[in-house]
């Protein structure tokens, strides 16, 4: 598996044994049935696994965010400097992959490319985080602003690129 990171390697390498992995490179799995149902959170180890790609090695010490755009203040912030904008919230949420059941399409018609979910691509989380609006607060958004893009630090490619 390409990656810089041997911590998230050694991580998905021993979570292997309790998913049912699908794909090692991208590394995709998710939980047996029965494992997600043995609590409403749904613990790390059982977690699914949707990549597209490496995971990027990051290191939070060095880490920054730029915002630029229909902004009146362009900032390069920290994760320490995202933390002090506001108290950090936590928001229980269950995640569900867009291909959770795929398998079962693809009994009918082969879809290249994608991952053969079963119906346990789901879990639900404790996530923690400042909220976009206090990071958004912080840089003075123009008012004729409409929309936010994300760029991440990971790289994938897709069926037919």
């Amino acid at each position: 598996m390409p990656s810089d990171d041997k911590e998230n390697i050694m991580t998905i390498q021993a979570r292997k044994s309790q998913l049912i992995v699908h794909q090692e490179h991208p590394f995709n799995a998710e939980p047996p049935g029965d494992l997600l149902r043995q609590s409403f959170l749904t613990p790390q180890e059982h977690f699914y696994v949707r990549t597209h790609g490496s995971i990027p090695a990051v290191d939070p010490t060095s880490y920054r965010l730029f915002i630029t755009g229909l902004v009146q203040r362009k900032r390069e912030l920290s994760l320490d400097d995202l933390q002090s904008l506001s108290a950090v919230h936590t928001v229980t949420a269950t995640l569900e992959c867009a291909g959770n059941r795929r398998h079962e399409l693809m009994a009918v018609k082969p879809i290249l490319g994608e991952v053969p979910w079963r119906a346990d691509v789901i879990g639900t989380a404790k996530w923690r985080g400042v909220p976009l609006r206090e990071v958004l607060r912080a840089v003075g958004v123009e008012a004729d602003a409409r929309y936010v893009a994300f760029t991440s630090l990971d790289e994938a490619q897709f069926e037919g690129e």
